[in-house]
């Protein structure tokens, strides 16, 4: 039986915390394009993508939690995504 909750995301941090929080789940990706903020406050970017990825994966997995979330900063005004590399 597949567990309950689906992650999506294949982020490590996330992965660590459902883990060391004790929380049985499954990691499925969503691969949706996220946005990039233009016009659109960071709260509203990082809210609509995380929507976005939960919804997808929702569709093809009834019944089971999701859970999706999305990380950006916001530095002098300018919204960053996830860094290319760590340079």
């Amino acid at each position: 039986m597949a567990t309950s909750l689906i992650l999506a995301s294949a982020s490590p941090a996330r992965q660590a915390l459902l883990r060391d929080a004790g929380v049985d789940f499954e990691v499925l990706p969503s691969g949706v394009s996220e946005l990039r903020g233009r016009g659109r406050s960071l709260a509203e970017t990082v809210l609509e993508n995380a929507r976005r990825k939960a919804a997808q994966i929702a569709r093809s997995s009834p019944g089971r939690w999701v859970l999706a979330a999305d990380t950006m900063i916001e530095f002098e005004g300018r919204i960053y995504g996830k860094p290319k590399d760590r340079g």
